[in-house]
């Protein structure tokens, strides 16, 4: 798996490198326990594909996503995403 992003909460998004799932997007919450332990032996799909991914983010017209999500301190490290 390949580190791509996450949330504030410690939920941490994966691209996988197997040959089974190469290139699906996975969700982890991060753990310090082992991994493969119980609690910390599980991954969510969350798409098919990174192109899927992207096209899955979205917020609701009145901001409300945005305004649950942002941390202003961020605002200096934000980039813009350019494809």
């Amino acid at each position: 798996m390949l580190f791509i992003g996450c949330n504030p909460g410690g939920l941490e998004i994966l691209l996988s490198l197997r040959a089974a799932d190469f290139g699906q997007i996975f969700c982890w919450l991060h753990s310090t326990k082992i991994w493969g332990t119980e609690g910390n032996d599980q991954l969510w799909l969350q798409a098919p594909s990174f192109e899927a991914f992207i096209a899955s983010l979205y917020d609701e017209p009145d901001r409300s996503d945005y305004d649950d999500w942002h941390i202003p301190i961020y605002d200096k490290l934000a980039k813009p995403l350019v494809f």
